[in-house]
């Protein structure tokens, strides 16, 4: 079996770590200890395809195939573990649901726009007041269909943003 990465995809992976060299590792240092997000990177990453990894070039994602994905990140990765993390969730738990399994009316409504950096990333809302994450019995919310809807009961946790930490 061949390990090897295509030729296709070692110029993918140096294009993604050219552009982590410079608009993200940069500021890894200060994403760490403020804790912000670095959206202007991913809203640039959106050019490069970094927003939308699996998502088909018809609904203006990057559609590449799982190893590149993980190139991506893993590039990502290198220049900051925090931003990688943040578009992986983004590109697995957010919007792969969608790509698998959406209709295509909610494809077309929504992965341009999270593809695109215009909006915000995408997210899988599994967290709950009392249950955290716990799937195997704490989950309460529950979605049920009703004629040709689907009618969602339940309580989600937000995500807030919290105060910057000082480093004085």
């Amino acid at each position: 079996m061949d390990f090897d990465l295509t030729e296709e995809q070692r110029a993918w992976q140096k294009a993604v770590h050219d552009f982590v060299a410079k608009e993200v590792r940069p500021r890894a240092q200060e994403v760490g200890e403020t804790g912000e997000f670095n959206w202007e990177a991913a809203r640039k990453g959106a050019a490069l395809g970094l927003l939308g990894l699996a998502i088909p070039e018809e609904y203006g994602g990057a559609g590449v195939d799982s190893i590149s994905a993980a190139v991506a990140i893993e590039e990502l990765g290198w220049g900051c573990g925090s931003t990688a993390l943040s578009l992986a969730a983004h590109n697995g738990l957010g919007t792969l649901p969608i790509v698998l399994y959406g209709s295509d009316a909610l494809k077309k409504r929504w992965l341009p726009i999270v593809a695109s950096g215009k909006g915000k990333l995408a997210a899988l809302a599994l967290t709950e007041p009392d249950a955290g994450s716990d799937l195997q019995g704490g989950v309460k919310t529950k979605a049920v269909k009703s004629n040709d809807r689907w009618v969602i009961n339940g309580a989600k946790m937000c995500a807030r943003t919290l105060p910057s930490r000082s480093t004085s």
